[in-house]
């Protein structure tokens, strides 16, 4: 979910997610402190949800490392199992703390003491977690760029507004049952982000080796077009465990054809060929530069 968060290349991009989750794990202790305060099932599955996140990030980065690692030294992803298990495991007890949450629902009394406290500490870790947010957003262009990036900001934000409306409509309505329709909603964001971190460590432990791209038939493929009169440069990055990202620099001939449509027909072609994600065209074609990104 968070994949497009990390570039390995990019070391100093990567020491900000690791502050920025640091900052996470502050934002739970706020929430989880202002639970010891306004007994608030809300609050309390609100800390476990910003706990969740934090971890899912910390898996993203290190299933992106033990690929790039697998690729570099050779070795099956069973080699790095330990760095696998433990998000497993992680993401099992995160499961059982939201069955637990669900469980307290149906035990305990349903009660709201301090609201001021409730809406303090939620407030915090809202603010904490929105620049955390809007910062990781900002410092990467690619998971700016995602399809996936709206549905994120909303599973994302989701808890807080869940709780801020039971901080509203509890004193208003005066029923504390708000509480518990609060907790259960967030419940149920922290199965499914423990579902996520589940299914991306157990596909780690059942695929034997990663998938590689052959960037010598790549090239062979491109150099069987006759529009391509030379290729200056193929480069090749990794954005998943199966899926790569190319950038080819071409001299073409166009022949009374658009560059447009010389980029489509390659960009088709490999597209139904290997297994790559994003590519990036650069055109170069009698002394005039066209950036086409796909």
């Amino acid at each position: 979910m968070f994949e497009h968060l990390f570039n390995l290349n990019n070391h100093q991009n990567n020491r900000f997610v690791n502050r920025y989750v640091a900052l996470l794990f502050l934002a739970s202790m706020f929430e989880l402190f202002g639970y010891s305060r306004s007994h608030s099932l809300t609050q309390l599955a609100t800390s476990g949800f910003i706990a969740i996140v934090a971890v899912s990030i910390l898996l993203e980065k290190s299933i992106q490392s033990i690929h790039y690692r697998s690729l570099s030294q050779k070795k099956n992803y069973l080699y790095f199992r330990f760095e696998i298990l433990v998000p497993l495991f992680l993401s099992i007890g995160f499961m059982l703390f939201s069955g637990l949450v669900v469980f307290f629902i149906s035990q305990q009394n349903a009660s709201l003491h301090a609201n001021s406290a409730l809406l303090t500490y939620s407030t915090i870790g809202l603010l904490l977690t929105s620049f955390i947010f809007f910062k990781l957003v900002k410092s990467n262009n690619q998971f700016r760029s995602s399809r996936t990036s709206t549905l994120i900001l909303l599973s994302y934000f989701s808890p807080f507004v869940i709780s801020f409306l039971v901080v509203a409509l509890q004193p208003l309505y005066q029923n504390p049952q708000f509480d518990r329709v609060g907790a259960f909603f967030i419940a149920l964001h922290i199965l499914y982000f423990c579902t996520i971190l589940t299914l991306k460590s157990s596909k780690f432990l059942m695929v034997g080796s990663p998938q590689k791209l052959d960037l010598v038939q790549l090239t062979s493929d491109l150099k069987s077009f006759d529009s391509i009169k030379k290729i200056h440069s193929v480069q090749a990055w990794t954005i998943s465990s199966d899926l790569f990202g190319v950038k080819c620099q071409l001299s073409v001939s166009n022949n009374g054809r658009k560059p447009q449509h010389i980029v489509d027909e390659l960009t088709d072609f490999i597209l139904n060929r290997h297994n790559i994600e994003y590519i990036d065209v650069e055109i170069i074609h009698q002394n005039i530069q066209d950036n086409i990104d796909l």
